[in-house]
């Protein structure tokens, strides 16, 4: 992915409740199907083609640097797509494909308020970005809250947040703006 999808947004949104974390960050390869989904009722198995992988939800604490340094790796193929784009809950931020480093990611605000480099935030996550897959080795080491062996299945966590719901029907928000 180059950017923020819908889909993403109801995964990190799903992961971010089941855990109840600050923040989720989903790595945008952790979803398939790659459609348009029409109305109508999303049975387990469309949920399990969207995340066929069997990742688990966790939870770490990390501090507002390596929030941000996750953030800058996620989007630092831009502006080819990458499965280590970064999908959001909590947060918002521009991204500027151009700019090299910690330039790269401005504005970050979790929760409506700007990133805080000292502060520490929960973040959700599957477990194969945790334990560093899609080059996310900034979450090496970090406080784990909740572990691969007593997290929900991703397609779990899903299932439980459209189940909580009845109905959804997620959208690009503006979480991440790309600028030109």
């Amino acid at each position: 992915q180059a950017g923020e999808t819908a889909l993403g947004n109801l995964i990190a949104d799903a992961l971010r409740e089941d855990v109840k974390a600050d923040v989720a960050l989903s790595n945008a390869g952790g979803a398939r199907g790659s459609r348009v989904y029409p109305a109508g009722p999303l049975t387990r198995r469309t949920l399990l083609s969207i995340h066929p992988f069997g990742n688990i939800a966790c939870k770490i604490t990390v501090n507002g640097r390596v929030l941000r340094a996750a953030l800058v790796h996620g989007t630092s193929l831009l502006p080819l797509g990458s499965g280590r784009f970064p999908q959001v809950s909590g947060i918002t931020m521009t991204v500027d494909p151009k700019a090299v480093g910690d330039a790269r990611v401005t504005n970050i605000r979790v929760n409506g308020a700007p990133l805080d480099p000292d502060k520490t935030y929960t973040v959700a996550l599957p477990d194969y970005v945790m334990n560093g897959g899609d080059g996310y080795a900034m979450f090496a080491g970090q406080q784990v809250l909740v572990d691969a062996q007593s997290g929900d299945l991703v397609v779990t966590a899903l299932e439980k947040y459209v189940t909580a719901r009845g109905t959804v029907s997620p959208t690009i928000e503006g979480r991440i703006l790309i600028t030109p």
